[in-house]
């Protein structure tokens, strides 16, 4: 069976990362999502997994192709919704966005460093995202006005869900409702995703990932 190994640039300490692949040729690794991809001559595929240590398994990501040797990682600025305002306010307020309330599956909710103070959007309508990345020093809580009807389903058109935190610690308190595979990555190890409430999603995979604190 084929393997990925590891190892020093002069050759030493090699190591293998992942076993029990077919005929592994090209590697591409995306820093950005912390995934390893790699094509499989064998089978046809290009698979993937997390960062040595995150992901406990494979995945196949495209299948049928003829004898595939080589691929590439294309790194663009990631899109999305970015909360546009210092207070706190409500989930659907459009002014609150830029350039529009995300609220479609597949879409990408960004909490960025605009806040200069921990600060709270409230879901106060039911919301449907793709991703939702927190990067700011100052705490976001995302919260509902009614946690009987207002939560979070995360959905998205292909591959998986993400929750990131890529900077600060930062709160769920809004019920979640997982409709995908869910990959929740917090990077730092001196950051925590806190969620309060019982995620739905008995269906569905969730992987943890990253050095951070995921707390449910």
């Amino acid at each position: 069976q084929g393997a990925i190994q590891a190892g020093d640039l002069d050759g030493g300490h090699r190591r293998t990362i992942l076993g029990g692949l077919g005929q592994p040729f090209g590697v591409a690794i995306d820093l950005a999502e912390q995934n390893v991809y790699w094509t499989d001559k064998l089978s046809g595929k290009i698979q993937r997994t997390g960062m040595p240590g995150i992901l406990p398994f494979f995945q196949d990501v495209i299948t049928g192709l003829p004898a595939p040797t080589a691929l590439a990682i294309r790194n663009e600025p990631l899109g999305g919704s970015a909360w546009n305002v210092d207070p706190s306010g409500n989930w659907f307020t459009d002014a609150n966005w830029d350039p529009r309330v995300p609220d479609t599956a597949g879409d990408r909710a960004i909490l960025g460093s605009v806040i200069i103070a921990p600060r709270t959007v409230t879901v106060d309508r039911p919301v449907m995202i793709g991703h939702i990345s927190f990067a700011s020093a100052h705490a976001y809580s995302i919260a509902t006005a009614n946690n009987a009807v207002h939560g979070i389903t995360l959905d998205v058109k292909t591959g998986d869900s993400l929750i990131q935190v890529h900077s600060g610690s930062h709160i769920i308190s809004a019920p979640v409702t997982l409709a995908d595979n869910t990959v929740f990555t917090v990077f730092s190890p001196n950051s925590n995703l806190t969620i309060t409430v019982p995620l739905d999603g008995s269906r569905v995979n969730v992987i943890k990932a990253g050095a951070g604190t995921l707390a449910v």
